[in-house]
């Protein structure tokens, strides 16, 4: 459903006509094809690239090396993930994809719409959806590290339990992937900032227009401080 729901959104031009295009090429294309036109693509963008580029290829790399291990084990896991199972399709995640990247284009589309004019109204309507959209961006990570710590531990040949790893807290499903990795992924899980998250689930992450930062008010030692934080870092 979360396809057939994704493929519609697409149409509309929600994502933009260059992926309304996209989609209408690939859809003739084989596997191969559609994953070359998908990446040539990008590579012909303008958008930044270092941190997207960092995640794609910790991804791949991970993806590959369970593969060459157990590719019917891996083709099982990464099924599940996206589809669900037969057993369970409530196992599917290409849902909560789908949810955080409406997100962060409705935040993208907003922050296009600032200017030397803006209001600080306007403004602190945008830097709220970004700090949001970091939120759930954290949100969105711990749905999907599940599947990497597995993919991991077909690699190294060890016995795991999905259900037992998805129901750790976030914090418990990044010491377990640094581990299971032996910290070669450091560089991504040192990306992920829940201080920010928890300040802003709890509307301790403020916007500053005078600084043209957020404040960060964090308990240190029993007494508060402020981290000041560029929007452009979330």
């Amino acid at each position: 459903m979360a396809n057939e729901e994704l493929k519609h959104i697409i149409e509309e031009g929600y994502f933009g006509e260059k992926v309304v295009l996209l989609l209408q090429k690939v859809e003739s294309y084989e596997d191969k094809h559609q994953l070359y036109e998908i990446i040539k693509d990008w590579i012909e963008g303008d958008e930044l690239k270092f941190f997207t580029k960092t995640y794609m290829l910790f991804m791949l790399k991970v993806i590959l090396e369970s593969f060459e291990t157990n590719p019917n084990q891996t083709y099982e896991e990464i099924s599940t993930f996206i589809t669900g199972s037969r057993k369970d399709p409530r196992k599917e995640k290409l849902s909560t994809i789908l949810e955080f990247q409406l997100l962060s284009t409705e935040t993208q589309k907003k922050v296009s719409t600032l200017n030397s004019k803006s209001s600080i109204g306007d403004i602190r309507n945008v830097t709220s959806s970004i700090s949001n959209n970091y939120s759930k961006g954290i949100e969105f990570i711990g749905k999907i590290i599940p599947l990497f710590i597995c993919l991991v531990k077909i690699r190294n040949q060890e016995e795991y339990n999905m259900y037992k790893i998805e129901k750790l807290n976030l914090h418990k499903k990044l010491i377990e992937f640094d581990a299971c990795t032996s910290y070669e992924y450091k560089i991504i899980t040192n990306m992920i900032n829940r201080d920010i998250r928890n300040a802003e689930a709890h509307l301790s992450l403020i916007y500053s227009d005078k600084r043209k930062k957020y404040v960060l008010r964090k308990i240190v030692n029993g007494k508060y401080q402020n981290e000041y934080i560029k929007p452009i870092d979330l």
